[in-house]
């Protein structure tokens, strides 16, 4: 009898041993949750929002500060703030394509593609040397235009990237599919062996043939 008090009592120790262990655990991962939250950035975008922060706190008038924040913010889904970081930096240098290609890709991205294509117009519309994002401001506005399933403009638009800049794949690609849900299979045609031209490899690009009629060798 007394063994099997003894017994009992370890058990019980034991238990409340493993209760006491498990409770303790729990305290440093609250603890480490909610308390011990690292102070530095834990992603590469993170780290751009606190250098793109710092910087405009330390010049509230660099727009291309702004302008790398605003793109930030719209890589992590802020665009609302985005959407004010690209207003201001316009507003700082009206000439400035960078800062209304930054607004577009924020209205573009809340779903505003009234203002998005405005935004990209006018950065298409300032078109000059010192600025090289142009091919890109003209490819977004192509894709508003696609999403608006407006394929004539997103034509225009896919053309107008292919002149600013160099014949990158994925705007040809992009070309052909407007042209292709346009109804114009010729231009369509053209394009897709254009791309399989820069990538033999493309799929997309023979099954879009193949599906147009046209036999691959």
């Amino acid at each position: 009898m007394g063994n099997a008090k003894l017994t009992g009592f370890i058990l019980r120790f034991l238990i409340f041993l493993v209760v006491l262990a498990i409770g303790v655990a729990v305290i440093f991962v609250i603890k480490a949750a909610l308390i011990d939250k690292p102070t530095g950035p834990r992603t590469e975008v993170e780290r751009e929002i606190m250098d793109a922060e710092a910087a405009v706190k330390s010049d509230p008038t660099s727009a291309k500060a702004r302008i790398a924040l605003s793109l930030a913010y719209s890589r992590v889904g802020r665009y609302n703030n985005a959407v004010e970081e690209a207003s201001v930096a316009a507003k700082l240098e009206k000439d400035n394509a960078n800062a209304y290609y930054a607004l577009g890709i924020a209205r573009k991205r809340q779903g505003d593609y009234e203002q998005a294509i405005m935004a990209f117009k006018k950065a298409v519309g300032l078109n000059t040397t010192t600025n090289d994002i142009y091919q890109q401001a003209f490819y977004e506005l192509g894709e508003v235009y696609t999403d608006q399933k407006n394929y004539k403009e997103a034509v225009r638009a896919y053309e107008g990237a292919l002149a600013n800049g160099p014949e990158a794949t994925y705007v040809v690609i992009a070309l052909a599919r407007a042209y292709e849900k346009a109804g114009e299979l010729k231009s369509a045609i053209e394009q897709y062996r254009a791309v399989l031209d820069y990538d033999p490899t493309s799929q997309e690009a023979k099954d879009a043939l193949v599906r147009l009629g046209v036999k691959l060798k």
